[in-house]
């Protein structure tokens, strides 16, 4: 595994800016209870470095909100095709950037663009959930995934963490003066995405398996080394089914890595590595 990558601030670091008029559009694919706005700087971040990014939310998440009970009958299939559709619809073929649930779906939908003979042009996955083959446990987890976990139990079908659940597993990294107003940007989440990914010996329909080999496309994994709520081991499927992976873990990082103390150093990492996808892209054009 490597380190983050220490290199200089991007915006004084024009090689590693892309070159070119074509540069490939990016989609960045948010995780459970999110939407476009939580990806915080990021979005400003690629644009004032000549990249075109596409805003994309899930069904029923951030602006695309109708009602709960809409939300509840959705799972990862029912996200993973309106991607799809997404991505359809997009002139040029994308980068994908994922984060938690987002970065299990951009694989997915990469796998799935493989099949119908269209190639994302890179993939980047930061803390992604797990995919079939995952042991995806930990103390920490299990702690914040308890109450919905028991509570779907008892017809549960939309779930939401608590603030105490959000600071002790999602925010225990990120400034206490940022959490306010990041918790008011989650929103709730159907239930059926965590049990199909966390029950995944039980899924009949497979969901969220990868097949070795199918995906061909430059990927980047950004771990955090503190994660709460995706432990770093969980990753394994990934590094079978994309032998290529280039895993990077960072020890000081937890999951929401793009709000936390140490967020610089990932904006550094994030566009380092687009610089290398762009490369590898002008060379194989």
């Amino acid at each position: 595994m490597s380190s983050p990558a220490r290199v200089r601030d991007p915006i004084e670091a024009p090689h590693l800016q892309p070159n070119g008029s074509e540069r490939p559009p990016i989609v960045l694919v948010h995780g459970m209870w999110g939407r476009f706005s939580l990806w915080g700087r990021i979005p400003r971040l690629l644009r004032k470095l000549g990249w075109r990014v596409l805003p994309y939310e899930l069904p029923e998440h951030g602006l695309r909100w109708k009602s709960e009970a809409v939300l509840a009958g959705l799972g990862i299939r029912d996200y993973l095709e309106d991607l799809l559709d997404f991505l359809e619809e997009s002139p040029a073929s994308p980068i994908l950037i994922g984060h938690s649930m987002g970065g299990l779906l951009v694989l997915l939908a990469a796998q799935e663009l493989s099949s119908r003979g269209r190639r994302a042009r890179g993939i980047i996955l930061i803390t992604p959930a797990g995919a079939r083959g995952s042991f995806l446990v930990s103390p920490s987890n299990l702690l914040f995934f308890f109450r919905p976990l028991l509570l779907q139990w008892r017809g549960l079908r939309v779930h939401h963490p608590t603030r105490w659940e959000a600071d002790f597993a999602l925010f225990p990294l990120v400034p206490p003066e940022r959490r306010d107003a990041i918790y008011r940007l989650l929103g709730p989440e159907s239930i059926r995405p965590l049990l199909e990914i966390a029950f995944w010996p039980f899924d009949p329909h497979r969901t969220t398996r990868l097949t070795a080999g199918a995906i061909d496309s430059p990927c980047y994994l950004y771990l955090g080394g503190r994660d709460r709520v995706i432990p770093p081991y969980s990753s394994r499927p990934f590094r079978k089914a994309l032998p290529y992976m280039e895993v990077t873990l960072d020890p000081k990082a937890g999951h929401m890595v793009f709000h936390e103390v140490g967020r610089h150093a990932f904006f550094r990492w994030l566009v380092d590595r687009l610089g290398r996808i762009a490369a590898t892209n002008d060379l194989e054009s």
